[in-house]
């Protein structure tokens, strides 16, 4: 008990001096109020590694709902780790690799630039900052259930000018 308790207050003592910061956002046309924020921890300037997280903004329920990945299909939105250490993190999303041939790269780049974690991807040949991924959704017959992405747009920044790739497809 004691064990558990000593355990309980080091990850508290240690997470005080965590800071988490959104990194960029997945926007679909399918439930569009809903929103997917990718963020990381940083502890004293330094990227933490494997801290990449993922939450939904569940606009569509409410005012301040938020909710984990849930299911199968959203685990495609998930962030697959390539590698990390304090400097960078690359990881990928399986809803990237479904455009693999349309894209100069199908990982994202995080680091620290002007003490604040910034996400990069390659955007028409030149490193942009990630700001938003937009997805139009295949649904069913009916419209009400999303069986996956149907087409992409990753929207960035390329010194301070917006960017984005045409509408991709698989």
């Amino acid at each position: 008990m004691k064990a558990l308790l000593a355990l309980a207050f080091l990850t508290m003592a240690l997470n005080a001096f965590a800071k988490e910061s959104v990194l960029f956002v997945i926007r679909k046309d399918f439930h569009a109020k809903n929103v997917l924020y990718y963020t990381v921890k940083t502890e004293d300037g330094v990227l933490v590694d494997n801290s990449i997280t993922t939450l939904w903004h569940m606009g569509e329920k409410g005012e301040g709902v938020v909710e984990p990945l849930a299911n199968n299909k959203e685990q495609q939105l998930a962030p697959t780790y390539i590698k990390g250490h304090a400097q960078e993190i690359e990881f990928s999303l399986e809803a990237l690799k479904m455009f693999a041939d349309k894209l100069d790269s199908n990982s994202i780049i995080v680091r620290m630039e002007d003490d604040k974690p910034k996400a990069f991807v390659k955007i028409e040949g030149a490193e942009a900052e990630l700001t938003e991924i937009y997805l139009e959704m295949n649904t069913t017959a009916f419209g009400r259930i999303a069986t996956g992405p149907k087409t992409m747009v990753l929207r960035g920044l390329v010194n301070g000018h917006p960017v984005h790739t045409p509408p991709l497809r698989p």
